[in-house]
């Protein structure tokens, strides 16, 4: 259990941006993304939209990850959060409770710019 420390690639996380990063399965299962000091926006795990959250209208941290949402070896997170964030970190979890941490991935700021 740790967590990264993340690399912002563009200087505006104050904003609208997208944040992304990469994480590692051997085995594909469901989970649970755990995310805090965002405010609003959505979460798309490969390609597929996971949730979308909003603080006061929460709070909600944890969103249900579906099995078949991942794939074995490298898969990615995206969020797009619309007034932006300090918290450059997720974490996945087995279960919804928000202080439980199984594993992070690091996120890249991409600042309105995110390229597949």
């Amino acid at each position: 259990q740790s967590d990264l420390h993340l690399q912002p690639v563009g200087s505006n996380t104050a904003g609208p941006s997208f944040f992304a990063g990469t994480f590692s399965v051997d085995t594909p299962a469901e989970t649970w993304i755990v995310v805090s000091g965002f405010t609003k926006g959505c979460i798309y795990i490969n390609g597929n939209h996971v949730a979308r959250y909003w603080e006061p209208r929460g709070p909600q941290h944890a969103f249900y990850v579906p099995g078949t949402f991942l794939k074995p070896g490298s898969n990615e997170v995206v969020i797009f959060e619309l007034f932006g964030t300090t918290n450059l970190s997720v974490t996945f979890a087995d279960s919804p409770a928000a202080n439980f941490k199984a594993s992070s991935a690091t996120l890249m700021a991409f600042s309105r710019k995110y390229k597949k």
